[in-house]
């Protein structure tokens, strides 16, 4: 008996939710879920450019779908997930790909940046997963959460990115406390 590689990574029927359609969505991880048998939900701030990725990777729009999503806040999560629960009896997979950084020098970083690179990058990944966990529990299926981070959040190496190293850093903790 042989079984393909392809075979063995399928996730036929399953829904994958994906946060940002730009840092790593847009070349990777909606057409990879596509390819393998999910339905791929899309959610980001910017409705134009997560649309056009949608229709991109499925034009049928029957397994591809972009929800405007402003991640940073709550209300506008909390819709999200609403909508996810009525289109679709399952959420599987959640994967936080959303990240914003700014390459400052500590001394010139102004607090609204480094407010920003933790609202979007690690509380909007805690609502994410808190949120993610609890639609998955409620459809007894259980579930799989990815979250994008850096390399820089083990060994700092990005001169200039102290806000963002923190952030990912947070992520990276977040995780594991929560797995």
């Amino acid at each position: 008996m042989s079984i393909t590689l392809d075979a063995l990574f399928r996730i036929d029927g399953q829904v994958a939710l994906v946060t940002d359609s730009g840092a790593c969505t847009s070349p990777d991880v909606a057409p990879v879920f596509f390819a393998a048998g999910a339905t791929v939900v899309i959610a980001d701030k910017d409705a134009e450019k997560s649309g056009a990725l949608a229709r991109s990777v499925d034009p049928t729009g029957t397994r591809v779908i972009a929800i405007p999503t402003d991640i940073e806040s709550e209300e506008s999560v909390l819709a999200l997930f609403a909508q996810l629960r009525t289109r679709f009896d399952r959420l599987d997979i959640l994967v936080n790909c959303a990240g914003v950084t700014a390459n400052m020098d500590l001394l010139e970083t102004p607090l609204d940046i480094f407010d920003e690179q933790q609202s979007v990058n690690q509380r909007s990944t805690f609502m994410l997963m808190r949120e993610g966990v609890r639609r998955m529990r409620e459809s007894s299926n259980g579930g799989r959460i990815v979250n994008v981070t850096t390399m820089g959040t083990l060994h700092p190496v990005l001169h200039g990115n102290a806000a963002y190293s923190a952030s990912r850093a947070g992520v990276v903790a977040m995780t594991r406390s929560i797995a």
